[in-house]
This record gives C-alpha cells, structure tokens and sequence, in this order.
C-alpha cells in the first residue's frame, strides 16, 4: 500500500546492529520485507537454507555490524503472549 502523502525520512550513518525477527506467513511478508530493506534501506539479502528451513538473511556489505535475520513461519507457533514486569 502506497501513501502518496507520506515522507520518511532515513539516518543511513544509524546501525542497526543484528535482529533476529520471526514473522508469520510465507510471501506476503517476505515481499514487504524485501521491499523495505532491500530497495529503501539498499541491504542485500541470501538465502540460508538447512533442512528446508529457509532464514532470510539482509546485509549491507558497507557496514559489517548491521545484519537482519528473518525466520518466516507459514503457520503461527506462538500459542500466547504475557506482559511481565521486571524489577
């Protein structure tokens, strides 16, 4: 989805550092994301695949520190989330 309005505006010097995220579905998803690191935040992505368990990985060949590690699920194995408070 296109908002013709919107701007954003991107601090290319800031790191991102490694992320691993786990996200459900399996194409949708993995489009956006290419579309967002990839073409706006100009990232390369591979493909690390081990038993047929596909991880997409992002890197930027400029900054060795920043890596994002995306573990595509097609169906959800989160059964609940719980707010804990930490002191």
């Amino acid at each position: 989805m296109v908002f013709p309005n919107m701007v954003i505006k991107l601090n290319e010097n800031l790191r991102l550092g490694n992320v691993i995220s786990i996200v459900e579905g399996d194409k949708t998803e993995r489009i956006i994301l290419q579309s967002v690191f990839c073409d706006l935040l100009s990232y390369n992505i591979t493909f690390y695949d081990k038993h047929n368990d596909e991880v997409l990985v992002f890197k930027k060949y400029d900054d060795k520190y920043s890596h994002i590690y995306v573990v595509p699920y097609k169906n959800s194995a989160i059964v609940s989330l719980e707010k804990k408070k930490i002191i």
